[in-house]
């Protein structure tokens, strides 16, 4: 409760209480994790989520959120491992699959990516990251064509999101489509502007 109130010293306190007590205890674990996660202790976070899929390897939101550490990291093969077994125990985490895509895509198997972000959005038709990472991937190997209707769903989805149409507006610029590229360059400034 105290984590959901943004109190997190109280939480970090009230769940080192109870580690104290039980130090399996999974949900007091996880929640360290993700506590320490977000304020940026990486390392203290991972120990947490290891303890975590240690103590109950059937969490698959444990082993996500262990692969969101390993990702940044660079340990795509433990990243890549914790996403597979995430997915494994539930095959319909669109944020996973998503996630394994990012993956592969930087273990250099744009393929394999492909398929991954392809399958969050069959089991999320809205996961606007996935269709996001699809155009990343797209401009990456020169498919401009797929880059701009992916990132243009991914708007859809989120119209606010600047960094969706920063990346919208080089696609346009690589196809010289100068004009399309400047409007949604107008967007993305107007919006960065609205924000400050």
């Amino acid at each position: 409760a105290y984590r959901e109130l943004g109190d997190t010293e109280k939480a970090i306190t009230f769940y080192k209480k109870i580690l104290g007590i039980n130090s399996n205890h999974t949900n007091a674990n996880y929640n360290l994790g993700l506590i320490f996660y977000g304020l940026k202790e990486l390392k203290t976070s991972k120990e947490y989520l290891e303890k975590t899929v240690e103590i109950q390897p059937n969490y698959a939101f444990a082993h996500y959120s262990l692969g969101n550490l390993q990702k940044e990291f660079k340990e795509l093969k433990k990243a890549k491992e914790s996403f597979q077994k995430a997915i494994k125990l539930r095959p319909d985490f669109a944020s996973a699959q998503n996630n394994l895509g990012l993956v592969f895509s930087n273990m250099g198997d744009p393929d394999s990516a492909v398929k991954c972000y392809e399958k969050a959005l069959e089991l999320d038709p809205k996961h606007a990251g996935a269709y996001n990472n699809l155009g990343r991937l797209y401009t990456e190997t020169g498919e401009l064509k797929k880059a701009i209707e992916s990132h243009k769903a991914a708007i859809k989805l989120e119209p606010q999101n600047i960094k969706i149409l920063n990346l919208l507006g080089l696609c346009y610029l690589k196809k010289e489509n100068f004009d399309l590229a400047k409007n949604t360059c107008l967007l993305y400034t107007s919006d960065a502007a609205d924000e400050e």
